[in-house]
């Protein structure tokens, strides 16, 4: 797991990451974290997989989700599934 930086709170967020990488062959591959999840796709499916990856792995665990394309000029945020939002229960007294 990879610690990422919530933007909306400022406080440090543990998060899965799934990347989208290019090979030396050209083609792209899917990665959670550092473990290969699909290789050798077209970029399009590639960023389809992450994203539904991504998708599916926020809903089976609940946890805070990120997929992001790495390229040698950056990184781009591809998708982003947040942690729910912690609701607070008003109690009448």
């Amino acid at each position: 797991m990879m610690c990422w930086l919530d933007q909306t709170n400022g406080v440090a967020d543990v998060s899965i990451v799934i990347k989208v990488k290019e090979g030396a062959d050209g083609l792209w591959n899917v990665y959670r974290d550092i473990d290969p999840v699909v290789t050798q796709l077209s970029l399009g499916s590639a960023i389809r997989t992450a994203r539904g990856l991504g998708r599916a792995t926020h809903d089976n665990t609940g946890m805070a989700v990120l997929v992001v394309m790495i390229c040698p000029i950056g990184v781009t945020l591809l998708a982003r599934y947040a942690k729910p939002a912690i609701q607070h229960n008003a109690v009448a007294a």
